[in-house]
């Protein structure tokens, strides 16, 4: 044996394990009880974030709508860990779960079935004439459901045998691609034929099967907004956030360009998540304005900015503005920077509007419309230009007029000199002074 492993084995003369032994023991189980505490503890923190009012929910399953235990189904499975269920809370799920599965849509049982196996325990009755309908003498009761469940395609559904032995593991559990991308692909399928209940029970199957994988719960997501389901689409998709990969990164930047969250544009939610905004185009150029406008909105569209409304401005406009909403900066930077348009004129929406970014567009050229703020800035520039140019233009008409002046002294001066040497050579000639006229 080697010297420094512990000798673990019963004492061949007493029969007894050694003392050390039982300390090294009881420390190793101590740890790993530490462990299972820790991580199913923080297991359970995700569903205190996600789990709404699904505990009331599951407290008195019977007195729920379907929608409600379905929806609450679906938050157990994608957040709930079961290692520390007791067999209380076992009992009150089994019973949601069960009528989840009698009465529910074939992807409502799905789920419901795949949620029993977690937690050990078997479905109490099936649907009428279910595919794996119990036997004569199972303990497995017959129960006819309220309503006929929709028949879906056989291809299209996993088959269900509410018999088959109980497998899975409690806790967490490492990522199956494969079994993830089965229930993908059926999800897939279900969803191109219409049956987006069947589909999103795929696809959250496929997303607890792979916990890292983005795209299942984007789908799942796609699903629940048509189904009307727009609380839990967001919800997925803020899960879908979290697993904080780059497939995740860009499904959320797609998300705000998906036409297939279009209801949900409006809500703040959404908006914060994805960083999407509701983006307006007013025509304020009149007639020549109406094909820029248009260009405007196919390039926006392409460039994945989807604008809700287009319209005409109250107001005729030479200049383009673009107003938004406060936390909403970036997004119209963006619309400016897509449309390449430059320095233009920004200002806080401060009016109840369903909008967060209005973009104004403006034409300049000669009109009768009322001055605005950039006509008036643009006036005034050209006043002062015009008095400046004045004021130099006056400059050089007083620096010319003085070099005229100037220019006429000095040749008067010149002419004077010219007289008095004219006068000095002619006394000089006469030999004195030249007599006054008229004397003789």
């Amino acid at each position: 044996m080697n010297p420094i492993e512990p000798n673990l084995a019963p004492s061949p003369r007493t029969g007894r394990v050694p003392a050390h032994a039982r300390r090294v023991l009881l420390a190793a189980c101590s740890l790993i009880g530490a462990l299972l505490v820790s991580g199913a503890a923080q297991a359970n923190e995700k569903w205190d974030r996600h789990k709404g009012d699904c505990d009331r929910v599951f407290a008195d399953p019977r007195g729920q709508g379907l929608e409600q235990l379905r929806s609450c189904t679906k938050r157990w499975e994608m957040y709930r860990d079961v290692a520390d269920v007791d067999e209380s809370l076992r009992a009150r799920m089994h019973t949601a779960l069960d009528r989840l599965y009698a009465e529910g849509e074939p992807g409502d049982r799905t789920i419901a079935l795949s949620a029993m196996k977690r937690l050990g325990v078997r479905p109490r009755s099936i649907a009428e004439g279910e595919k794996g309908l119990r036997r004569e003498g199972t303990d497995v009761m017959v129960v006819t459901a309220d309503r006929a469940a929709p028949a879906a395609p056989a291809d299209l559904m996993p088959e269900i045998d509410p018999n088959a032995p109980v497998v899975g593991e409690y806790g967490d559990r490492p990522p199956d691609r494969r079994k993830a991308s089965n229930h993908y692909k059926q999800g897939v399928s279900a969803y191109q034929g219409g049956q987006h209940e069947a589909a999103l029970g795929q696809f959250l199957q496929s997303a607890d099967a792979d916990p890292t994988w983005a795209k299942p719960l984007y789908l799942a997501a796609v699903c629940y907004t048509k189904m009307s389901m727009e609380s839990d689409a967001i919800e997925t998709l803020k899960q879908m956030r979290d697993i904080n990969s780059d497939e995740a990164r860009k499904l959320i930047k797609r998300a705000s360009e998906d036409k297939a969250f279009g209801r949900l544009r409006d809500r703040p939610s959404f908006k914060s998540l994805t960083g999407s905004a509701i983006v307006q185009i007013l025509n304020g150029a009149g007639d020549s304005g109406d094909a820029r406008v248009s260009d405007m909105v196919k390039t926006l569209e392409a460039k994945g900015i989807p604008v809700a409304k287009v319209g005409t401005d109250a107001n005729s406009r030479v200049s383009t503005y673009i107003y938004r909403k406060p936390g909403f900066e970036r997004q119209a930077d963006a619309v400016r920077r897509t449309l390449r348009l430059g320095l233009v004129h920004e200002r806080p929406i401060d009016w109840p509007t369903p909008y967060d970014v209005i973009l104004v567009y403006g034409e300049a050229k000669k009109s009768d419309w009322k001055d605005d703020e950039a006509e008036m800035s643009a006036k005034k520039a050209a006043k002062e230009k015009k008095a400046a140019e004045d004021a130099a233009a006056k400059k050089v008409e007083d620096e010319e007029m003085a070099k005229r002046a100037s220019l006429a002294k000095k040749i008067e001066m010149m002419k004077m000199m010219e007289a008095m040497d004219s006068e000095g050579a002619a006394t000089q000639a006469g030999g004195g002074k030249a007599p006054p006229t008229g004397v003789e």
